[in-house]
């Protein structure tokens, strides 16, 4: 048996409180493969998957409900199980995020035994391409802090947490639907992160969204080349790079 544990950050930048319901589904295979991902093509058999507010839960339901006060956030955990298997295989479910009647974000999460590695980006050609953009180069904050404040690159602590934060914009005039945004590698950088795909939804004009991912810098300095694919309703995928150096101190 294989266990694959995922953490999601899970914000409220509202100034109400926000009642949150997390619920965890299969994904939908024309999404994973709208994405292009290198994938093995061979299911995974999932025993068990589940939700939890504690990294070290060994239960929990495919459902949660949370409450955040305004201007708040926490880490969701997500468990997938599944069966050994001696052929590679993959397997894919959704977090989606819903808040009244509004489906407002979620991640794709994506399970592979044996793991892929990350292959080099390539830029994607194509006569249709997402519109989507970067608004700016990427950057790090510390876990669960505001995502519109980057974290000075001389205060990142070397062996911990934190989360690189990729501002997506809709450029155009027009609102853009079904938009996901994908971390599909970090270059050699010696920086780990979990592989997860935001579900952004439509994006009105000029509108920014904040996707994270949770990394862990291991070495003193290095450049990190990250390339992210977007893609959205009826638009083929594009790779969106961005470079960044940075350093910091031992932990402990």
């Amino acid at each position: 048996m294989a266990t694959h544990q995922f953490s999601v950050h899970v914000p409220n930048p509202t100034d109400k409180a926000a009642s949150v319901i997390l619920s965890l589904r299969p994904a939908k295979m024309a999404t994973v493969k709208s994405l292009r991902l290198a994938t093995h093509e061979s299911p995974l058999k999932v025993t068990n998957a589940f939700l939890a507010t504690e990294p070290c839960s060994e239960r929990g339901k495919p459902e949660l409900k949370v409450k955040l006060k305004p201007h708040s956030s926490m880490n969701v955990y997500v468990v997938i199980q599944t069966a050994g298997t001696a052929k590679p295989g993959s397997v894919f479910y959704d977090l989606i995020d819903q808040r009244g009647t509004k489906q407002v974000g979620g991640v794709l999460l994506i399970c592979q035994e044996p793991s892929i590695p990350e292959a080099a980006g390539q830029l994607i050609n194509t006569r249709n391409p997402c519109p989507i953009k970067l608004q700016s180069p990427i950057y790090f904050i510390n876990a669960g802090d505001d995502p519109t404040k980057p974290l000075p690159l001389n205060k990142i602590t070397l062996n911990a947490d934190v989360q690189i934060v990729a501002p997506v914009i809709n450029p155009t005039s027009k609102p853009v639907k079904e938009v996901m945004a994908y971390l599909e590698h970090l270059g050699i950088s010696g920086v780990e992160f979990e592989p997860g795909s935001w579900n952004i939804g439509t994006m009105q004009p000029k509108d920014v969204f904040y996707a994270t991912w949770t990394v862990k810098i291991t070495t003193h300095s290095a450049l990190l080349q990250a390339s992210i694919v977007v893609t959205s309703q009826q638009k083929d995928p594009v790779r969106l790079n961005s470079t960044i150096a940075f350093g910091g101190k031992r932990n402990g």
